[in-house]
């Protein structure tokens, strides 16, 4: 089983986990934050499983009609996922103001706190595993879910604050906490609506052409690189340039270079899959 794979299965099983146990202690404790959290756990099964569906389809090769796969899917998921974070947000807001509007904000029981806890421990390894290999692949899908769960972190400490407050008396801080969670959500949902839009696009990172001159230009026998054009292809790049040679060089000379120039980049430029090389001398 590859590392997407294992991923896939963690996040969901994971979820899976989550959600069960958050709506089972959530509805005996009388914790709607915990309530809530069950329920959005449960939406991060489904996106779990759209997610591995999507990076499942953006490994399968090239075609004749898709001569650069399909890895733009992934960023076109990512884009769901994003705007599935404002509503999100916009439910968190609501269950706050629904409280604060309360003539008595009920206690939360301790229970919840201690499921919260160990939300933050299974929330938090289900991010780093969605992280790393979102990182390790350029897979938009894993990071954007990877994001999705720093905010189930964050939230499942806002839960054992809140019912640490709430046991000493301080009902209160549960809406509080339920606003700047939201505030937060709104700003992860913002940076990954940038990303994946910008990814959709085409965007080419700002120093990946630099990089790629710069290494090509390390072999002595090219005098310059006229024209570098990258294609985002979504977790890979592909690369077209012209370069200049000594003119001295034969045609087998050159053709050496040129095959030496798409084995380095390749090697060197994390991510570049594909190179093609037009030579010119004068």
């Amino acid at each position: 089983m590859n590392e997407s794979n294992k991923a896939s299965y963690t996040a969901i099983l994971g979820n899976l986990f989550l959600t069960v146990f958050n709506i089972i202690v959530g509805l005996s404790s009388g914790s709607s934050s915990l309530l809530a959290e069950g329920f959005n756990s449960g939406s991060d099964v489904i996106n779990s499983v759209v997610g591995a569906f999507a990076v499942k389809i953006s490994s399968q090769p090239a075609t004749s009609e898709y001569p650069y796969k399909r890895e733009r899917i992934e960023p076109l998921i990512g884009l769901g996922f994003s705007l599935l974070l404002f509503y999100l947000a916009y439910t968190i807001f609501m269950d706050g103001y629904s409280k604060i509007t309360m003539a008595h904000i009920p206690t939360v029981g301790v229970l919840a706190g201690v499921m919260a806890a160990i939300g933050i421990f299974f929330n938090f390894y289900i991010m780093k595993t969605l992280s790393t290999v979102g990182k390790k692949s350029n897979s938009q899908v894993f990071v954007s879910m990877s994001k999705e769960k720093m905010l189930d972190v964050i939230a499942s400490i806002g839960v054992v604050i809140t019912v640490i407050a709430s046991q000493l008396g301080f009902t209160i801080l549960d809406p509080i906490l339920s606003f700047i969670i939201a505030i937060l959500v709104i700003k992860t949902a913002v940076e990954m609506l940038r990303d994946n839009y910008n990814s959709i696009l085409g965007k080419i990172p700002k120093n990946l052409e630099g990089r790629i001159k710069k290494v090509v230009l390390y072999i002595h026998e090219v005098e310059s690189v006229p024209s570098i054009k990258i294609n985002n292809k979504g977790q890979h790049y592909g690369v077209a340039l012209d370069i200049e040679l000594d003119s001295s060089l034969n045609i087998g000379q050159a053709s050496d270079i040129s095959d030496e120039i798409k084995k380095i980049i390749i090697k060197s430029i994390q991510f570049v899959d594909e190179v093609d090389v037009e030579i010119y001398s004068e």
